[in-house]
Formats: structure tokens, sequence, C-alpha cells
């Protein structure tokens, strides 16, 4: 037999390969070191290149991660088409990738010049099967650094990472352990989606997945409904008037809104000001409206949704002008909690509306609402929210109205059966309760009072005297409000800012 003979070169390139084999087992690269992929992946990356080039100034959010990230736009398109596409939205996902290749995109030009609005991130998954816990949470803080860098001033939602099937699901468990602590209040907000997808007794909610149990089908996308956790860090600053793009007919609403302002513009004694609570007085509550509100000239100025920034640009673009009301009843700010403003800068955004309310509407009275008891985590944040915005009203033309105990049972919990199954929007039970509630207060207002001010702050604590003692249905209870604006004996001292002719 004759023997093999191999060159010097190829023995040395042997020795090479057979090192880098050895090499490359036993040390892998690091999730937070920058790696590219295949010629295909290359490809997929220089298009999303391209994608920014070409709509730079026209991206508002964008969605950065892997396969689950991508397969919002595959096997959730129709969710993506009816929710994210009107926002602006374009999708940055990739099949496969880990962390490094996250990284290596966010380098080479990825997202060069975008300024979008809100970076929503969800890495990590792929990293499960190859790397330790610690090392992929280093990987995706990585990532996150590296996307503030090229965005500074987006404001990212991290999102943790989805249940899988063992033996996984607990090792990405613990992924998202860790990296919910890059969480900031500032830029960075942690969005926890583990227990929207995982049953009571602990496991993952198959039917929420295709079959790897892995990738989300399109009730899994549809159910993940992360829309709202988009917007509250999209908005801005609550103070800062701004419109809204999330409700393709906001802008309709708010055109009614200012021909509704030039068709009864000197019939408008009262407008009340506010979201879909305050629309809901017209709405679900339309009995109550038509009875103690509508014959007393008041107009309802509520959109369901709205926060302070977008009651401030209603208020901008010509909803308000030309008035004159005597009474303007204003809630708002329930809805800058739910994206996660601080109650700082939500009072600075009621404090702002209140200013600019009062600027076009400068002879008016007005009565603040405290935000109503929510369920929690967000019912005490209302609460404090309350504390800081009482303290707005001077007494003189902006009074403060606490409607916290009226809808909070003695144990400190929310009233569940004034609201609706949402437990924020008050429902419509026992309308017909109205006259029991208004007739008892006309005692106290034949008693007479020394001034304007007295008035309004005596009505206020006998509206909720009859709130607390009566177990009148919620839209009956807020009905007392336009009756005690109005109501008084011969003996009273009429309001001054209630004419006595209405």
């Amino acid at each position: 037999m004759n023997a093999i003979k191999y060159s010097p070169s190829y023995t040395m390139l042997s020795l090479i390969v057979i090192t880098a084999l050895i090499l490359g087992v036993s040390a892998q690269h690091h999730p937070w070191d920058p790696q590219p992929r295949d010629a295909g992946w290359l490809q997929h990356h220089e298009r999303l290149v391209n994608q920014t080039l070409t709509h730079m100034k026209e991206e508002q959010i964008v969605f950065v991660g892997d396969s689950i990230t991508e397969g919002w736009g595959g096997n959730g398109k129709a969710v993506w088409a009816k929710y994210y596409t009107p926002r602006h939205t374009f999708n940055y996902g990739i099949g496969g990738d880990r962390t490094e290749h996250v990284i290596y995109r966010i380098q080479h030009k990825e997202f060069d010049g975008l300024k979008p609005k809100v970076t929503i991130l969800m890495i990590g998954t792929n990293n499960a099967a190859s790397n330790t816990v610690e090392d992929i949470a280093h990987g995706v803080e990585e990532t996150v650094k590296e996307l503030l860098v090229k965005m500074p001033e987006t404001k990212l939602i991290l999102l943790g990472v989805f249940p899988r099937a063992e033996p996984l699901g607990a090792k990405v468990k613990q992924v998202n352990t860790i990296i919910k602590k890059l969480n900031n209040d500032k830029n960075v907000f942690w969005l926890d989606m583990w227990s929207a997808y995982e049953s009571a007794d602990g496991h993952q909610k198959t039917e929420l997945y295709v079959s790897d149990k892995l990738h989300l089908n399109e009730k899994g996308v549809l159910f993940c409904n992360i829309l709202w956790a988009m917007l509250w860090v999209a908005a801005g600053h609550p103070w800062e008037p701004e419109g809204r793009t999330d409700e393709p007919g906001w802008v309709t609403k708010h055109q009614r809104l200012v021909n509704q302002t030039r068709d009864h513009m000197k019939d408008e004694v009262i407008v009340f000001v506010g979201d879909s609570i305050t629309h809901n007085w017209a709405n679900l509550g339309g009995t109550v409206w038509d009875k103690h509100y509508r014959r007393r000239h008041a107009y309802n100025y509520g959109v369901g949704g709205d926060r302070t920034e977008n009651v401030l640009y209603r208020i901008a673009n010509n909803e308000f002008d030309g008035l004159d009301p005597k009474v303007i009843v204003l809630m708002i700010g329930t809805n800058n909690i739910n994206f996660n403003n601080t109650l700082d800068d939500i009072e600075h955004g009621v404090r702002e509306v209140i200013k600019q309310l009062l600027a076009k509407m400068s002879n008016s009275k007005m009565i603040l609402l405290g935000v109503l008891p929510r369920g929690e985590p967000l019912g005490d944040k209302c609460k404090q929210l309350n504390a800081l915005i009482k303290t707005l009203a001077n007494e003189t033309n902006v009074h403060f109205l606490d409607m916290w105990s009226a809808f909070e049972s003695p144990d400190g919990r929310q009233k569940t059966e004034l609201y609706v199954d949402d437990r924020v929007h008050l429902n419509v039970k026992d309308l017909n309760k109205s006259d029991h509630s208004i007739h008892t207060i006309d005692p106290f207002l034949s008693k007479g009072v020394s001034s304007p001010e007295k008035c309004l702050s005596d009505l206020i604590a006998i509206i909720m005297k009859n709130m607390f003692e009566t177990n009148e249905n919620t839209f009956t209870s807020l009905s007392i409000l336009s009756n005690e604006l109005h109501l008084r004996s011969e003996k009273a001292e009429p309001m001054a800012f209630v004419d006595s002719s209405i």
C-alpha cells in the first residue's frame, strides 16, 4: 500500500482548521460581541438599511428583534395593518437573530439617522440554547445601549421574552428577571409579557402559538396588544399639545367639536371637557344627560382615549374659540397614567390644560374633578395624582371636587358595581334614582350663603354627602353636579357665575 504524502503547507492548513474547530467549540462568540450571519441574512440586513434610508423621516415607532418580532408582520399581518401601520410603525425583526446579530446590525447602518419616538425591543430567546442566563442578559443590555447610542431621543420599551416549552422555559424566565432591571422610567421601560402567555398552572398557553410553541399565531399577536405600551411613551410630554395618530377617527371627532362650538357658541353655558369618562356621560349615560344636563345648556367635549396633551392640542386648534360658558367641568389624566407618565408630569399637564382653557374662556369658573378610582396596579397612582392636582384649586375660578370616596368601598377597594367590565368606565344602572339625590339638597340650599365661593364650597360638600349616603348609580350621582350648580331657593345667595335665567 502506498503511503499518502502530505505537503508541509497542507499539514499546516490542516492544523489551523483543527485548531479553529477546537476553539470554536470551547470559545463561542459572546452574546454582546457583534456578529453577522450568512449571505442571505446579509441581504435581509441590507434591505432593512434601505428601509431606513427610504422612510427615515416617516418612522415613528420601530420594532427590533428576531422571528417573533418579524412574525408580527407575518402571522399577525392583519393586526399589524390595522393597529401598527397607521401609526408609522416599521419592523426590524429578522428570524433566528440573537443579541450579537442585532448588535452587528445596529453598528452597520441599519438605524443610522432614525429618530423614532418609540423603539420596541424583544431579543434573547435564540440565545437560550447556547448561552448562560447571565451572558444572555449581558447581550440584551448591550443591545439596549447600542440602540440608544444610535437613537438617543427614543423611548425604548424592553419586552420580556415570551414563555417557551421546557427545558428552555425556565431559562428565559430567569433572563427576564435580570433584564427587567434595565428599566429606568426615563428612556427604558420594561414590559413583562410573561403572565399574558402563561396559564394559571404555570404552563405556556399553547393556543396562542403555532405548532413549534415558539412563534405566535394571529390570536397570540392580537392577544399581545402592546399598543397601549407604545403610546404611553410615544406621546412626549403631557404638557405639550399633540394630536393623535392612534385613532384614525380622532381628527374627525375633533372637527365635530369645532363645529359644535361654531354652531352653539352663544348657547353653551356649561362645558364638560375630558376623555371617554366625560364622553360617556352623554353616551352611556345619555338618559341622565338628557334629563339633567342638556336642558341647562351643557355641552360635552369628551373624547375617548385622550390624555392631557391631546386636550391641549384641541384647545390650541379652535375647539373652544369664542366660547364664554359660565362653568367648565374638567376631568383628565387617567389615560396618562396608562401611558406611564410620571405623576409630576401628569400634574404639569393638568395644570397646563387648566391654564389654556381659562385663557380661551377667561370669564368661566372651573370645577376640576379628581380622577376616579381604578383597579390596581393603577389605583394607587390615581389617588396620588389627585393629591397633586387638588393643589391647583385657587377657590377663585378653579375649584377641586374629589370624587374618590364616592367610588371607593369602606375597605379601600374600587366599587366595581359602579363600573363596566373594564373597571375604568362608569355604568348606567339605576338611573331613575336621581330625583331622590337631587331633592335632598334643597334644605341645605335654603340656608343661604355669604359668597359665591362659599356657595360652591358648600355645594361641593353636599355633593359628596349625597354620593356617600345614597346608593345611586354613578352617572346619577354625577348628575347632581349640574343640578347643584343651578338649584337654589329664594333665600339662597345666587352663585355669581350661574345666570338666574337658566
